[in-house]
């Protein structure tokens, strides 16, 4: 899995009719309402329409697709969407890993996760949602970039294509080096290639990222190594150690020093809350959704961090990105969270967020000094080590 990032991808589309526009696509909940929401699609797919609207139709087709197994249409659709310049990546991407999945059409796997790979290089600026500023929408790019560069890698593998192979899930760990799928990937393909090292090195860094199924590859590239296992448990812990080590001291040691931009939002309560209220402490500033599952592993974390330090004069403010903002509260309430909880009004794209969770730790003269996307495990123990780092100031 990827590094515990959520982004929206687009699936619904709610637009009037005429001129081009379509009407809205409802959820299909049952097999007789997919196969016609898949024929209203098809329909809809002969038109003209604006890029964003191909882009979410094609992958929605892909995914109906695949619910009917219906492996040879999505081979077609893949052709089609194939022959534009200026969107259906996502469609692309979702038909080669799922045939790679499958085992099955590994050549036009390849060519399908190829145009991806080049159409995400370039992105199409009208697929950049309103709601992000153009810092956060290159950003989820580079991220995009990272997965599917992934799947095209994973495409050259099945196609025996190993150094390729190599090379892409390299450049797709240079885009997201926390993306386990990828170090998971590359560990395997390492293997295969004869380089038992290289291989123990991407597992031990997929396992630093939360992704345990890595044991039994950092395991097979050590038996390969070392001929027995007899010291892999060491050896690893050691790894993990010195490798975790050298994490946070970058992670600590290497600060930002970009000025926290002011907001005035609302909380669950009703009450104003303003940023610059704050001066003098250190802030968390926290973005999260219900909906996020990344998010629901890291608020614990969240919340073990303000019975510790909230006493201590830290503030912790969560600001939620849910579109349906009647389900924050209960979620709040459901889960005992203490921390203050603000609705979104604008500060998301201020803070150039592209994917949730993305938390900020802002310094008592109002600066931002460290920046944390997404979720690892180990989130906690790094928090407290740069909150001690800034009381040193």
């Amino acid at each position: 899995m990827r590094k515990f990032t959520a982004i929206i991808v687009p699936i619904f589309i709610f637009l009037s009719c005429g001129g081009g526009r379509i009407d809205p696509v409802e959820t299909a909940n049952s097999m007789e309402d997919l196969v016609k929401q898949t024929a209203y699609i098809e329909k809809s797919l002969r038109q003209k329409l604006p890029v964003e609207q191909y882009e979410t139709l094609t992958y929605m087709l892909a995914k109906n697709y695949l619910q009917e197994e219906a492996w040879d249409k999505m081979v077609d659709l893949a052709a089609s969407v194939y022959r534009r310049s200026d969107a259906g990546a996502t469609a692309l991407n979702f038909i080669a890993l799922n045939l790679l999945e499958k085992d099955m059409y590994a050549d036009n796997a390849l060519l399908a996760a190829e145009k991806a790979v080049t159409l995400t290089r370039s992105p199409n600026p009208e697929l950049k949602p309103e709601d992000l500023s153009e810092a956060a929408f290159q950003q989820r790019m580079k991220w995009r970039l990272s997965s599917y560069l992934d799947t095209y890698g994973w495409a050259l593998w099945k196609n025996e294509k190993m150094e390729e192979a190599e090379k892409a899930l390299e450049e797709a760990e240079s885009f997201d080096e926390e993306n386990t799928d990828v170090l998971v990937h590359l560990s395997k393909l390492r293997l295969q290639m004869g380089k038992p090292e290289q291989a123990y090195n991407s597992a031990v860094k997929a396992i630093i990222y939360g992704e345990e199924a890595a044991n039994n590859l950092a395991k097979e590239a050590y038996l390969t190594l070392k001929q027995d296992d007899k010291n892999f448990d060491k050896t690893l812990k050691k790894s993990l150690d010195d490798l975790r080590a050298e994490q946070y001291k970058a992670l600590i040691d290497n600060q930002l020093d970009i000025k926290a931009p002011d907001f005035t939002l609302i909380d669950i309560n009703g009450d104003t809350v303003k940023l610059s209220d704050y001066g003098g402490k250190i802030v968390f500033l926290d973005f999260w959704a219900t909906w996020c599952p990344p998010c629901r592993k890291e608020l614990p974390i969240l919340q073990s961090t303000v019975d510790r330090y909230k006493s201590q004069g830290v503030i912790f403010l969560a600001v939620s990105t849910d579109k349906e903002k009647e389900k924050v509260i209960p979620f709040i309430r459901e889960n005992n969270y203490t921390f203050t909880v603000l609705y979104d009004d604008g500060a998301k794209r201020a803070y150039d967020v592209a994917g949730i969770p993305t938390l900020f730790i802002i310094d008592a003269q109002g600066i931002i000094r460290y920046k944390h996307i997404g979720f690892r495990p180990d989130v906690g123990d790094i928090w407290a080590r740069q909150i001690e780092k800034l009381r040193e100031r």
